[in-house]
């Protein structure tokens, strides 16, 4: 009975460490906007996303999705400055402003004092979308 716990145990591993890659690859992106798959997926996804290649695959219901994977579109970095009430002896306070503010999209804040205004502010930098 342990041999069998962990042959799937193994194989549970390597399942979840294959899917674990296709996800974490930055450059592929997935999209499975397309709905239940058909023949004509690929055509589909070549349409929505230039250079995709459509797959039809399992999703977490019955029926295969017509997945679409295509190359991500390079993210852009935009900046936002914002006062806040009291100083800050480190950047901590601002990162998590920052992140508060723009959640899921990397930010990270800078703590500064604008001598000019006698005010503190945050300066964040954050992935935004290309435009």
């Amino acid at each position: 009975m342990v041999n069998h716990f962990s042959q799937y145990t193994v194989l549970l591993l390597l399942t979840t460490s294959c899917i674990l890659v296709v996800m974490v690859d930055g450059d592929q992106c997935k999209d499975d906007l397309l709905g239940d798959c058909t023949s004509d997926c690929n055509q589909k996804c070549v349409a929505a996303h230039s250079g995709g290649e459509g797959i039809c695959g399992p999703s977490l219901g019955f029926r295969n999705r017509c997945w679409c994977y295509y190359e991500c579109p390079p993210l852009k970095k935009c900046q936002d400055s914002f006062f806040i009430d009291r100083g800050c002896a480190d950047n901590t306070k601002c990162d998590l402003a920052c992140a508060a503010k723009y959640p899921g999209k990397g930010a990270e804040g800078t703590c500064g004092f604008r001598a000019t205004l006698k005010r503190w502010s945050c300066d964040c930098t954050y992935f935004c979308n290309p435009n």
